[in-house]
C-alpha cells in the first residue's frame, strides 16, 4: 500500500480539513442563534400567556365613561403638564398587574418627563390583602417613599400574597426602606389614607372598570399586550 502523498494532495487534505472545521463552527453559531431566538420567543409568549392566564376578570370599559382628572392626592411620576397622561388602575395582589409592572416601569423610565404616569388603587374583592397593600404604599408615600414601596409590593408579591398577616410583612418593607415606623403605624391605619384609597376606587367605578390592570392614555382606555404596542401608543400621544 502506498503511504506517500505529494504536496498537492497534502494541500488538498489540509484545505478540506479547514473547510470542514469552518463549516462545523458555522453550524454551531447558527444553532446558538436559533436557540437564543427560540428562548426569546418562549419568554415573550410566556409573558403574554401569564398576563392572560392571571387576569382575575375580564376588563370591560364603557367608552362613554369619564376619567377623574389628576388631583393633588394622586401618586404621579413625570411632568404633570405633559401632553400624554398615562393612568393605571391597579391591584397590588393581582398577578396580571405584577406581570405588567416591569413593562410599565420601563416605559415610564424611557419617556421620563414626556409623560405623566398616574397610579390609582383598585383593589378587587377577591384579593383580601390588596387594600392593606394599598394602605402600606400610601403610608410610605407620606414619607416620600410611595414608589419604592410600590416596587417592592409588586416585585415580592409572591412573598406576601395569600399570607394571613401581610401587614407584618409590609411593616418589614417599611423598615427596609428606612421609614419611621412610628409614623408609618399611625399613617397606615389613618382615615386620611383609607379615604384616599376609597376615592381611587370610586373614580374607577365611575369609569366602569371591572378588572385590573386597566390603563388609560389621554382619557382613552387601552389594553396593549406587548411592549411594542405600549410604545407605539405613547409615541403617538406625545407627538
Amino acid at each position: 500500500m502506498e503511504n506517500n502523498i505529494n504536496k498537492k494532495e497534502l494541500y488538498d487534505l489540509e484545505h478540506q480539513k479547514k473547510k470542514a472545521m469552518f463549516q462545523s463552527a458555522n453550524r454551531k453559531r447558527i444553532a446558538r442563534r436559533v436557540a437564543l431566538w427560540l428562548s426569546v420567543a418562549v419568554l415573550l409568549t410566556g409573558s403574554v400567556f401569564a398576563i392572560s392566564r392571571f387576569s382575575d376578570t375580564s376588563t370591560v370599559i364603557d367608552t362613554n365613561a369619564t376619567i377623574a382628572a389628576i388631583g393633588v392626592t394622586d401618586q404621579i411620576k413625570g411632568d404633570p403638564q405633559a401632553k400624554a397622561i398615562f393612568i393605571e388602575y391597579s391591584d397590588f395582589q393581582c398577578p396580571a398587574c405584577a406581570a405588567y409592572y416591569p413593562l410599565v416601569k420601563n416605559l415610564i423610565e424611557k419617556y421620563g418627563t414626556s409623560i405623566v404616569f398616574v397610579y390609582r388603587h383598585f383593589p378587587l374583592q377577591q384579593h383580601p390583602a390588596a387594600k392593606p397593600a394599598a394602605y402600606a404604599a400610601e403610608a410610605a408615600g407620606k414619607q416620600g417613599k410611595f414608589w419604592e414601596m410600590h416596587d417592592l409590593l409588586f416585585e415580592r408579591q409572591q412573598q406576601w400574597s395569600g399570607k394571613n398577616d401581610p401587614e407584618k410583612i409590609f411593616r418589614g418593607y417599611a423598615a427596609e426602606l428606612g421609614l419611621s415606623l412610628e409614623q408609618y403605624d399611625q399613617d397606615v391605619d389613618s382615615s386620611d389614607i383609607k379615604g384616599k384609597v376609597e376615592s381611587d376606587i370610586r373614580s374607577g367605578q365611575q369609569a366602569k372598570i371591572t378588572g385590573t390592570p386597566t390603563f388609560f392614555l389621554n382619557g382613552k382606555s387601552i389594553q396593549p399586550q406587548s411592549v411594542e404596542e405600549f410604545d407605539s401608543l405613547i409615541k403617538n400621544a406625545i407627538q
